[in-house]
């Protein structure tokens, strides 16, 4: 079962000081259950879009999820499966792949190597709400826009990641109008999140760049995952949250969790 949660959508006419829609923000919906919808929600919010129906929100993320999760694999491993399931790798870094499939581009953003010391450092950042002076997420930012420098402007781009690369990339949406702009949607998984990092990346968002960044984020979390968890008490973008399957925090904050 899905639940969704509607922390910080914008086009509500009932909410709470914190921005939030002051209804319970967390419950759980069955496939094209649009009367409940329409009754928990008023006015007629995001789930009623045919886009965020449960009945395709639950099939999008796999295809998606599986991209993120091969960018851990070693760089051959990464081209043969790519290749097998009919993309070409057209850029691929330690922090950043590009795959291409008819004019549809999939770029993945890296979470954390637990050896590798600057993921550690950036986790840090995380921690802190100090991202912008984070060298990593800089790094990436600049990685983004030569990828997409590359993409013709009509081809589609879905920005997708996994953990401290859902961090990376709810920072660079918010803090980069041109990447923003060029990416049609976002599907970041378990990403690591605190009050602080939300605390610094809502700093200084207009009205319209929240409601693109809402509209175009999907935050994927794991009810008992701890790493993702504080986007339930407000979030830059969309939360679809998934039950759990494991009592073991790890494997909850895993990409298998979602399998």
């Amino acid at each position: 079962m899905l639940i969704f949660s509607s922390a910080n959508f914008e086009p509500s006419n009932s909410k709470n000081n914190s921005g939030c829609i002051s209804s319970p923000n967390v419950r759980a919906f069955t496939p094209n259950d649009e009367a409940v919808c329409r009754a928990f929600f008023n006015p007629s919010p995001w789930c009623l879009d045919e886009r965020f129906k449960p009945s395709v929100i639950y099939n999008k993320p796999i295809l998606y999820m599986e991209f993120t999760e091969l960018h851990y694999e070693k760089p051959l491993k990464i081209y043969k499966q790519a290749k097998e399931k009919g993309y070409d790798v057209k850029y691929l870094s330690r922090g950043v792949a590009h795959f291409e499939k008819e004019g549809k581009h999939i770029v993945s953003l890296k979470g954390t190597d637990p050896l590798n010391i600057t993921d550690l450092k950036s986790d840090l950042g995380i921690l802190l709400g100090k991202t912008n002076k984070d060298e990593q997420f800089k790094e990436r930012k600049q990685e983004l826009k030569h990828v997409y420098k590359s993409i013709p402007q009509n081809e589609h781009i879905n920005l997708v990641a996994h953990s401290l690369g859902g961090s990376l990339g709810t920072s660079i949406l918010s803090k980069s109008k041109s990447i923003l702009q060029r990416t049609n949607e976002a599907n970041f998984y378990n990403t690591g999140y605190t009050k602080a990092l939300h605390k610094e990346l809502k700093e200084g968002l207009i009205k319209e760049d929240r409601q693109e960044l809402n509209d175009k984020i999907t935050h994927h979390i794991i009810k008992d995952d701890l790493i993702s968890q504080p986007l339930r008490a407000g979030s830059i973008g969309k939360v679809v949250q998934y039950d759990s399957v494991s009592s073991n925090p790890l494997t909850n904050h895993s990409l298998d969790a979602f399998k």
